[in-house]
């Protein structure tokens, strides 16, 4: 087996490949506006290939910026993609997808790796814990109110409008542990991908388990991270 990077010209068969192991089929292109394909940076992602040239598994990664307290931002890995075809699990093959990917994440200077898993258990081995942990409370209007206000009153201040870019920009250097990347992967999140709307479950392996990837938004998925730094 050969663990190889991909370029350009992989897309199809990467997507394929990631589709197949999450029990999905395309509907159509992998390449084209909307589809959250099409913002794979293919030149970091790797290909699992048998001795006799077929895919059997993928690993992704998107370049992302995260913001570190002191409103300091570093550059971060984003695992995505990740999956092993199921005639060839439990074979090896994850593992050397993910450590050639911790290499080459550190060969680049990215110290931290983060990922959304839909199955946490698979990532501890390979240095990955929880990150964030997330709460929804609800309270009635009529129950809630905003506080008094305490001592003396501030002057009044202005407020103005600015554009989307400008408040998300902001915000996000603000504000410890989000994360900045492609404006066009953000606007592909809305169309295709494994999980999304521009592929279909496979009806033949119906109820079939996928393997793992990172899906902003997950309701099961557990936010992890992991250093690249190498630990004495």
């Amino acid at each position: 087996m050969e663990i190889r990077s991909t370029s350009g010209q992989d897309l199809e068969v990467f997507v394929d490949t990631i589709l197949a192991a999450f029990g999905r089929f395309r509907d159509g292109p992998a390449e084209g506006a909307g589809n959250l394909w099409s913002a794979y940076e293919m030149d970091r992602n790797l290909l699992a290939v048998t001795s006799d040239g077929r895919p059997v598994g993928t690993a992704g990664a998107y370049s992302f910026e995260l913001t570190l307290p002191g409103e300091i931002v570093a550059p971060a890995a984003g695992v995505t993609g990740v999956g092993v075809l199921p005639s060839h699990r439990r074979q090896g093959v994850l593992t050397a997808m993910m450590r050639r990917q911790i290499t080459e994440f550190r060969a680049r200077g990215e110290f931290l790796a983060v990922l959304l898993a839909t199955e946490a258990t698979i990532y501890g081995r390979f240095g990955y814990g929880p990150a964030t942990y997330a709460q929804r409370l609800t309270v009635p209007r009529h129950r809630a109110g905003f506080a008094a206000p305490r001592g003396p009153v501030a002057r009044p201040g202005r407020s103005s409008c600015c554009g989307a870019r400008i408040a998300v920009r902001s915000w996000r250097r603000c504000t410890t542990g989000t994360v900045a990347g492609s404006p066009v992967r953000c606007r592909g999140r809305t169309g295709g991908g494994p999980m999304a709307p521009g592929s279909r479950r496979c009806p033949r392996r119906r109820g079939t388990s996928p393997c793992t990837g990172m899906r902003t938004g997950c309701p099961t998925g557990m936010s992890a991270m992991r250093s690249t730094t190498p630990t004495p």
